[in-house]
């Protein structure tokens, strides 16, 4: 389990409202692909709402989504591990983050 410092917290506090702006544009370019896809399929119209309606239900359950004050400390470091890995964020936005924190979000 990641174990922030002071600093990281009050780093993360900071920087969490534009990481999750990023991550949500991310989410939002994935969901409209799969719509697409979705509305390509050769299935009934039926069958594209109800898979369309999984979808969005899905994305309203998006930890990375939520404000910080809503989360849990594994659902920070869960959603620190989505933007690192759908690229919301990269290396250098985490340069400030302690050495154990930096690690961690990069051995994931």
């Amino acid at each position: 389990m990641l174990e922030f410092q002071e600093q990281d917290w009050h780093l993360l506090a900071e920087k969490m409202p534009e990481w999750q702006k990023a991550y949500e544009v991310k989410q939002a370019e994935l969901l409209v692909k799969a719509y697409q896809n979705v509305l390509d399929a050769d299935i009934t119209e039926l069958d594209k709402f109800c898979r369309m309606k999984a979808l969005l239900e899905r994305s309203k359950n998006v930890v990375g989504m939520k404000p910080l004050s809503q989360v849990s400390m594994g659902e920070v470091q869960r959603a620190l591990r989505d933007y690192v890995k759908t690229g919301a964020i990269g290396e250098q936005d985490l340069q400030k983050f302690s050495k154990p924190v930096r690690k961690a979000l990069k051995a994931r």
